[in-house]
Order: structure tokens, then sequence, then C-alpha cells
């Protein structure tokens, strides 16, 4: 079963990191998925004008908070 990530926070505590989620608005585009490599690193994707972008790469060695997504 894939995991699917809802938000990711980059930091130790939630409540001071920087935050994205699903769905957030960036720009001119959205966040439309979060994806975590086979080697850790997190990547963070936009939708704009129907095109997808890798907008940031979050090293596997930068301290980061993942959320899942629990829709059953």
């Amino acid at each position: 079963m894939e995991t699917v990530i809802r938000k990711v926070i980059v930091g130790t505590d939630p409540k001071k990191g920087l935050a994205w989620v699903v769905g957030q608005t960036v720009g001119d585009g959205e966040v439309s998925h979060i994806h975590q490599e086979d080697e850790g690193d997190i990547l963070i994707f936009v939708l704009k004008d129907n095109e997808e972008f890798l907008w940031k790469r979050i090293s596997k060695n930068t301290s980061f908070i993942c959320e899942n997504d629990l829709r059953f």
C-alpha cells in the first residue's frame, strides 16, 4: 500500500516550522502532491496551468515531519 503524504513540515517543532499542504496556493499554482523518494528526500510538486512542476526538494538530511492522508 502506498502512503499518501498530505502535509510536510520542515523543522523539528511543528508550530515553528515551514509547512506545505496539498491544495495550498503557492504563487500562481497550487501544491498538487508531495512524494518521498526511496532514498528519503521529499519532493513537492506544483500544478500551474494544467502543467506539473517540481517546486521543492527537501533533503533527507533535513529535519522534517510528514502528515499522511488518512482517506479510507
